[in-house]
This record gives structure tokens, sequence and C-alpha cells, in this order.
């Protein structure tokens, strides 16, 4: 029996005791001095910040749900516990969902927290050895790292099964929480599965959730896939955003020609006359196409400076870094982006979001909508909507009639010429027919209208209809004018039968028509039957009569039938004979009179 090879399997993890003890109220005195002395800050800590350092992280160990908008330092809960004198040589696992957000958070931490961080992403070489246990010694205060690599063989083996680093983590924070529904069932199943790195941490290991959008059905599902358990401490100071105003546009222009974006840059004369802001594409093909729209509405001076730039996960790393860094600065001042640009940031002079087409989803909305940190407006001042105010709606152009007539076949022939003409020289390699220059309709309709005197009136003609007018227009006129084309020759009037004409066809008396047998049979009972009876007469006979079929009368029925069957089997019925029985008939059943009388028959 050949050998197989057994799979690599993480070993089953083992339950790892908890060491660690919670930091009692008498330790935790003063927490907020030393906050402000570690972080340089002048400023006291928000109450819901204390909350998610002491309650989760620092005194009762418990998981916590964080929910706040953006911009109220929720970063700060991560950084906060590294603040206090029982977490030196600590270690935070701060779980986020782009490699863009990672290098933007290792800076935040390092220029406003004073603290170690490091991101763990394929762009900083992975799960290299020495990255690893930097991470088990507690070099860093805070890794950063993604879902997949969190739970890959080697950081599971080497760093979460570790004893030391079990010692050293301080909780587990997993930021934009949301993101764990939203992305968990589909296009990333290991935020799906994230709960199971608990099975590879001390008991007690806190978890922190913190997002800026969880409706009621996220909170539930983070939470479960999180494994969160009835005791968590819920921070929820809601994500009003008082100082941002939303305002819903329907768009008035072709969507691929992305006129409805014209306001960002209308008027614009200076580069800080463009409010700074993004726009968000949820295609990366798309937002490109935006930004050469924009840009194209900008003066010509200011068109090579690059104030609008694309930002998405297909750019570089050192792109986007340097991106980001002049967005900051001031001297881009819109990006066109999908999420990578707008999650996490931290960016507190936004003016400006404009979400291009409806997005996934509300969630996703709330999201990309709270960067705005400027105050706010007076909602009774117009300013703020005249800037988005839609103008008049556009309406189509209408073709004005255009009396045709005959087709000139001369014409025609000389337009499909010229058609194959300009498809040789201008697109030697089409796949398509001549047909793609000039319709057959168009066509037909230059070769039906007569003399084209001057160009406007071949717009006319054509209006609506040809889309090459701009780049063909001139050299179709050249070409009709250098025909001889006569008058337009009317369309001959078409004659209308009389409304009320019998449709058969009425011979002459003095032509000669050939009679069948059965033609001249049925001709003669027509004349031997009685003239028809007044409407009155006939009314009267319906009503003391009976129907045909319906008879009462057995003796005819039984009569009527018997004749019927031995005329297929008998000799032929003369004219005599059929008049003869018409005429005993027709007195006894009325109905049989009426039918004859209205020429059923």
């Amino acid at each position: 029996m050949p050998h197989q090879r057994k799979k690599s399997r993480v070993p089953r993890p083992q339950a790892v005791p908890n060491t660690r003890k919670p930091v009692t109220k008498e330790e935790l005195r003063g927490l907020e001095d030393e906050i402000k002395i570690k972080f340089d800050w002048v400023h006291e800590p928000q109450a819901h910040q204390m909350q998610g350092i002491i309650i989760a992280q620092l005194q009762t160990l418990r998981d916590a749900l964080v929910h706040a908008g953006t911009g109220p330092g929720k970063t700060m809960i991560a950084a906060g516990p590294h603040a206090h004198r029982s977490s030196e040589g600590k270690v935070t696992l701060m779980i986020s969902p782009l490699i863009a957000l990672h290098d933007e958070q290792v800076e935040t931490f390092r220029d406003e927290f004073k603290l170690k961080a490091i991101a763990v992403n394929s762009s900083n070489g992975g799960c290299k050895p020495e990255i690893l246990q930097e991470i088990v010694k507690g070099e860093h205060q805070i890794v950063l790292i993604s879902p997949e690599m969190a739970l890959s063989r080697r950081f599971i083996r080497e760093v979460l099964r570790s004893a030391e680093f079990g010692r050293r983590v301080l909780s587990i924070v997993v930021d934009e929480a949301h993101v764990v529904s939203h992305w968990g069932a589909s296009f990333r199943k290991k935020y799906g599965t994230l709960g199971i790195i608990r099975a590879f941490l001390p008991r007690g290991t806190p978890i922190l959730a913190l997002s800026a959008t969880l409706p009621a059905r996220i909170r539930n599902d983070v939470m479960s896939k999180l494994q969160f358990g009835k005791d968590y401490a819920n921070i929820d100071i809601g994500n009003d955003r008082p100082n941002v105003s939303l305002i819903v546009r329907a768009i008035q222009h072709p969507m691929n020609s992305y006129a409805d974006l014209d306001f960002v840059v209308e008027g614009i004369t200076h580069p800080s006359q463009i409010k700074k802001g993004f726009i968000y594409a949820d295609n990366i093909a798309t937002g490109v196409e935006i930004v050469d729209h924009v840009t194209e509405l900008l003066p010509p001076e200011l068109q090579k400076l690059g104030l609008i730039r694309p930002y998405n996960a297909a750019l570089s790393k050192e792109y986007r870094r340097e991106a980001m860094r002049q967005f900051k600065n001031g001297d881009i001042r819109i990006l066109v982006c999908t999420d990578v640009a707008g999650m996490g940031c931290n960016i507190p002079d936004i003016d400006l979001v404009v979400q291009w087409k409806l997005p996934g989803s509300v969630s996703v909305f709330i999201q990309r909508a709270g960067p705005p940190q400027v105050p706010c407006c007076d909602i009774c001042c117009p300013a703020l909507f005249n800037q988005t105010r839609p103008g008049n709606l556009l309406t189509a152009p209408r073709q004005s009639a255009i009396k045709r007539g005959v087709v000139n076949k001369d014409v025609q022939g000389a337009l499909d010429k010229w058609r194959n003409k300009i498809l040789a020289r201008d697109y030697p390699s089409s796949l398509y027919s001549s047909s793609m220059i000039l319709r057959d309709e168009s066509i037909a309709l230059l070769s039906s209208v007569g003399p084209i005197d001057d160009l406007e009136q071949l717009k006319a003609v054509l209006a609506g209809q040809w889309l090459w007018m701009e780049e063909y227009g001139n050299a179709l006129y050249r070409c009709l004018a250098g025909l001889q084309i006569p008058p337009m020759q009317p369309l001959p009037k078409k004659t209308r039968a009389p409304k009320h004409a019998h449709p058969a066809v009425e011979v002459p008396q003095s032509a000669t028509v050939e009679e069948s047998p059965a033609t001249r049979r049925r001709l003669d009972v027509a004349a031997a039957l009685p003239k028809p009876l007044p409407i009155a007469a006939q009314a009267s006979s319906a009503a003391s009569g009976s129907s045909g079929r319906g008879s009462n009368n057995p003796t005819e029925t039984s009569r009527g039938r018997g004749r019927r069957r031995g005329r297929g089997r008998g000799k032929p019925q003369t004219p005599e004979e059929i008049k003869a029985e018409f005429a005993r008939e027709l007195p006894e059943n009325p109905a049989l009179s009426m039918l004859f009388t209205c020429g059923r028959v």
C-alpha cells in the first residue's frame, strides 16, 4: 500500500491558564493624569474612552462593544491601557481590515501616542520569523494584523500558542468591527471565524469590537461571530454627527458623462477654492473616469497640479502613502476613492463627502459620510444646498417633422459609397460594417428629402439620430453638395375605399360566369325562397315558434335527421326535390324561416 502523506494540521489548542490579575481601583487612581503625560495631551480623556480602557482591559477584563461615530477617539481605547504602569511589556493585538489602514494606524500610534507599533502584512514581509520573535518578546506594544494573517498556521504556531505571548497579551481589538458581518459572509471568510482566536489565548483575554456603524442586526451578528458572552460591556455613545448634513440629489445627466459631479469644482480659479473631500466610487474603473472628468473641468493652469487623485487598493503602497500625506497637507484637494481611503481615516478638515450612486448598504454609507470634521453650518442658510442644487431639467431635443418623398436611388447609392470610403479610411481594422458610420435608415431619409442647402439643414434632418455629426458632418455635407439632387418627388397618394363599401367584387352584367352544377342548384334554391319578412313579422315568428335543433317535435327531428343521413348514401337530390322539401318545412319551422330571412344560409 503506497505511503500516504499526512496532512499537516494545527494542533488542537489547549486551554491556557489565566495568570493575569485585574487592576484594583486604588491602582487606577490618577490614570487620567498618566494618560495626559504619556501622550502629551492638554485635554482630559472622554468618558467612553476611559470606560473602554478601565472596564474592559484593566479592571474587569470583560469583552466590550464600542459604538461611536467617526472622530471621537476610538483609537485611544487601544492605546490608553499602555499608559498605566501595569501594562509595561504588554501587547495589544489589533485586527484591522486594510493594509493601507495598517500603515496609517502605525504612524498614528507612533506619532500621537508614542507607542511602538508594527504592521504584519504582505507589504511588510508577512510572518517573517524575526518579526514574530519580536512580537513574542513584547518589543512592539501594538501589533496591527489582518484576520487572514492572524489565523494563519505560522502565526498561530509561533505567536498565539506561545506561552510567553500568552503572558504578554493585553487585549484583542477588532477595528471597524462591522466588516466582521459585512465581509465575513462573502469575500473574507476569515472574519466570520475570527472568534476561534479565543481558543489560543488565556481565559479572560478581553476582545473589544470598535465601530461607527452597528445597527441591531449587525451588532448581533458581530457578537455571535466574536463569541461574546452575556456579561460584555456595551459602550454606546451613538454615531450622531450634528455637523454633518445629508443631501440627496437625483441624477440629471447620463451617468457615464459624470456631469452631475461638476458642482465639486464649478467656478474654481484657485486650488484653495476646491473643498477638501472624498468622492466614493465602488468601482475602480469608474473612479479613474471620474478623476479624468473632474480634472478636465479645472482651468488649464490647474489641471497639471494633481489636485484630484485616485486612491484605491490597486495602487502601490508608496503612492498611497504619498497621496495620503499630500491630502492631509492640502496639496491634493479631492481623493476619488474606495473604502481603502475613508475607512479609519483621521483627517480633521474634511469639508465634503460625495457618494457616487447608491452604496451596497446603509451602514457603508454612514461609515463613508462620517469623516467631515468642520463646524456645523447654519441649517437655515441655503449656501450648503446651493452647492448641490440641481439646475433646470434637461429636455431631449425633439426632431421637427421632416417631409419625405420617394427615395432617390442615385443619392442612396452615393451615400453608401461615401460611408464605405470613410470606414476604409478611418477604421480599416474594424469588425463592424459601414452602417456604424451612417445607418441605412439615415441614408433612406437623406435620399428622400430632396436637396440640402446648408449644414444647418443637414443637422435638422439628422437631429438626434446621428452621433458622428461633429466629426463627419462637414464631410457628409460636401458629399451631398456634390450630387445633382433633384427636387423631392412627393409620395403617391393612397386611395381609400368607401367606408361602407361591400367587400364583394361586382361582376358586370355583360360578363359570362361559368356555373358548376352545385352552384346552379344553390342559386335555384335561393330563387325559390320567399321574400324576406318585415322585422316585426320575424320577431313574432321567432316568439311563437321553437328553435330548430331544440324542437320538441320528435317527428320533425327524426324526419329531418333521416333525410340528412340519406343524402350521403342515396341518390343526389334534384333541384326540384330540394325546392319541394324546403317549401314543406318553411311554414312549419319558423326558426328556419328566420334564418333564411336574415341571410345566414
